[in-house]
């Protein structure tokens, strides 16, 4: 991938034998928040150097695709499995603020699903000057609009109204905090996750309802 402010490229470190990342970047922020974090979920950076005057940014390679990739082609996603994204992506971004490190850049370009369907996070801007303490609410927002973006690849008629209302800043019931957000989506999807368990049972239920009265009127019309 490569845009007029950066180039990716695979290589292979010969010293240490493994597959690594090169970002080079020709202008705008340079990414090194994650350098500050040994945390899982978040594409380790083993180093950051210098070519011909542009920022090189070395991380451990993954295969993987970006959530970009996934909304850009229109794929088709059930509000559970969106949920199920941004709740790992939330814990992560959770795990970053605890070591004082936010994101600063989460977009789904920076979220990575690996083959395996682990989800990755690259690109941390970290501290704007390094000092002091930081908003949460930047990367709140984010996770917001994503839930927005995300949605929309959703059947209408499959979005409860309450992750409408999740994905809205506007919101008077709009969360606080990333692990606010984070605690209404696994509510949310855990009430999804038991209807679906007792929809059959429900189903059955009724059937045998069904039979019993259609053989009661039967006895009784006989």
């Amino acid at each position: 991938m490569e845009t007029s402010k950066t180039e990716l490229w695979e290589a292979l470190d010969l010293v240490l034998n493994r597959q690594i990342t090169l970002k080079i970047i020709h202008s705008g922020d340079i990414p090194i928040g994650a350098g500050r974090l040994n945390t899982p979920g978040i594409l380790t950076i083993f180093d950051i150097t210098n070519h011909q005057g542009s920022a090189v940014v070395v991380t451990e390679k993954i295969d993987a695709t970006p959530l970009r990739h996934v909304i850009d082609s229109k794929e088709k996603l059930s509000p559970a499995e969106v949920q199920t994204i941004l709740i790992t992506v939330a814990k992560t971004i959770e795990k970053a603020h605890l070591q004082g490190v936010p994101h600063l850049s989460l977009t789904a370009t920076n979220i990575l699903i690996s083959n395996s369907g682990e989800i990755y996070l690259t690109d941390f801007r970290g501290q704007i000057d390094g000092k002091g303490p930081f908003d949460p609410q930047h990367d709140l927002k984010s996770l917001q609009s994503l839930l927005k973006e995300l949605l929309k690849l959703c059947p209408r008629l499959s979005v409860p109204d309450h992750l409408w209302k999740l994905s809205n800043e506007q919101s008077g019931s709009s969360p606080k905090s990333v692990l606010e957000f984070r605690i209404i989506l696994e509510k949310k999807l855990s009430s999804v996750k038991k209807t679906r368990k007792y929809l059959p049972l429900l189903f059955c239920s009724l059937l045998i309802g069904v039979v019993a009265l259609s053989s009661w009127v039967l006895l009784v019309g006989g």
